[in-house]
């Protein structure tokens, strides 16, 4: 039954990752992991840093910028990352 089961969720894995929607987040991560790439390291831990910062500070602030920055990125970009999680999730 436990072998059945893996079999079942892997085939669904793959179900979903040949959909469209996954091609352009796989692209949209791609792109992600290439800017992350190319950011200077000290820049990167500072920008980390500041973002540690703000979420261990109060949640509203830390839900302001997540807003501002969630309104702030494009329509498909937004698509992408919620397919993302959803498929995170297991949804």
């Amino acid at each position: 039954m436990f072998r059945e089961q893996r079999t079942d969720v892997g085939a669904l894995a793959i179900q979903q990752l040949n959909e469209p929607s996954m091609h352009n987040t796989n692209k949209n991560e791609k792109i992600g992991f290439k800017f992350l790439c190319s950011v200077d390291p000290e820049q990167l831990q500072l920008c980390l840093m500041a973002l540690a910062k703000a979420v261990s500070g109060s949640a509203r602030l830390c839900k302001t910028i997540l807003w501002e920055f969630g309104t702030s990125l494009p329509i498909d970009v937004k698509a992408s990352l919620s397919t993302m999680l959803e498929y995170l999730h297991g949804s």
